[in-house]
């Protein structure tokens, strides 16, 4: 069973940079604005080979992805 998060805040408040901080090994990414995470090394541990990490802005795949996490 999966948990899904939303976080929302002000520009500039450390939402992204939180990230840093979950396990990557039981975190999945959905980034529907398609810009890199603003910590250092988050392409070794979030990325499509280690299948927790997927960049769209296409909503029917981000609802696919949703429901395949789930």
């Amino acid at each position: 069973m999966s948990n899904a998060t939303l976080i929302i805040g002000q520009s500039g408040t450390g939402k992204s940079t939180s990230l840093r901080n979950l396990d990557h090994k039981s975190t999945f990414i959905l980034n529907v604005l398609d810009k890199p995470l603003p910590f250092r090394g988050y392409k070794a541990h979030y990325n499509s080979e280690n299948k927790n990490y997927y960049a769209t802005d296409d909503w029917v795949k981000l609802c696919d992805y949703i429901r395949a996490i789930d």
